[in-house]
């Protein structure tokens, strides 16, 4: 039986759970951080077996909480895609079960023909093993690095390493170019082989231009080839910032979006975002208007869960 009223809704009530449970992630980082604290440098063998015992257990249960994540986006996207399917029909009749096969990846049926066509039909098992391919991670999964310190080059710049739970590991170097030229920092991926799967950087430059912080950023790909580049405008008045104006620009130099943020003299939020075509003209204008800033609350509210690191972090 197929019941289609309420699908949609409820591919995105699976969206929602699986919005709450990534969200609530980051509360388990003292799992990670305190076995580092409490038996860092040089420690009791049985120390150091705990540590890396703890520190394994987490990286597991992340990546758990990671497939789990997954799953419930699976869901609702079969969900959706059912939903897809017959929502250019009176739903009963054109109703098969070897559509919901569908929607739900198996192989072996036809594509339903009535399935819009941005739908195409590749399945998460199939980005699965093309990611594990490429050495990435379980697709919409966080990484979970482990540092391995920074060092100091020859030329002055610096370079830290570290390694997912994937065995990929992140290089990133940084190096400030003598005479204002700006900061270069180039990320390079490598996976568990040690074949190269990615290298990307990024040049940054910033000076004062009358009463206003112009900050440029281009960003680079393997080659050495610009991919694109961001413009931001900081205006000050009072020393405080009046105006932040954002320009991005694509491969060849031309301008795709734009965004505008300021604040009235009424103490009112303004931003406007602008999209360009190809020859440059705007397509589409998007006006926000908020109130004036409120004050945020000072400190930090009562945390049960803050109170229980703190309290273990004390013994230590």
């Amino acid at each position: 039986d197929l019941n289609l009223d309420g699908m949609a809704s409820y591919a995105v009530n699976m969206m929602t759970i699986q919005g709450n449970l990534l969200g609530h992630l980051p509360r388990l980082t003292p799992l990670a951080e305190l076995p580092n604290k409490a038996w860092d440098g040089a420690v009791l063998p049985e120390g150091s077996y705990t540590k890396a015992l703890m520190t394994h257990n987490f990286q597991e249960f992340m990546q758990y909480c990671a497939y789990l994540g997954q799953a419930l986006m699976n869901i609702s996207g079969a969900a959706q895609t059912v939903a897809d399917i017959f929502s250019s029909t009176d739903g009963w009749s054109a109703a098969s079960l070897d559509s919901v096969r569908y929607a739900f990846g198996d192989k072996s049926v036809p594509r339903p023909s009535n399935l819009p066509p941005w739908v195409d039909g590749k399945t998460w098992w199939d980005k699965y093993f093309e990611d594990m391919r490429n050495g990435a991670a379980v697709p919409g999964s966080p990484d979970v690095w482990t540092g391995h310190g920074t060092h100091t080059n020859p030329d002055g710049g610096t370079t830290s390493t570290a390694t997912n739970q994937n065995g990929v590991t992140k290089t990133i170097t940084t190096f400030n170019i003598p005479g204002g030229g700006g900061t270069v920092t180039t990320m390079v991926m490598t996976g568990p082989d040690g074949r190269e799967i990615s290298r990307t950087s990024q040049q940054v430059t910033s000076y004062l231009s009358g009463d206003s912080v112009v900050t440029k950023t281009t960003t680079f790909d393997s080659g050495g080839h610009v991919t694109g580049s961001k413009q931001q405008v900081t205006s000050y008045a009072n020393g405080e910032p009046t105006s932040v104006v954002t320009t991005n620009y694509n491969a060849d130099g031309h301008q795709t979006t734009s965004s505008v943020e300021g604040t009235t003299a009424d103490g009112d939020q303004e931003i406007r975002n602008t999209s360009y075509d190809a020859d440059g003209n705007p397509t589409v204008t998007e006006d926000i208007n908020a109130g004036p800033q409120t004050d945020g609350i000072s400190g930090t509210p009562d945390s049960p869960t803050m109170d229980a690191v703190e309290d273990i972090q004390h013994m230590y």
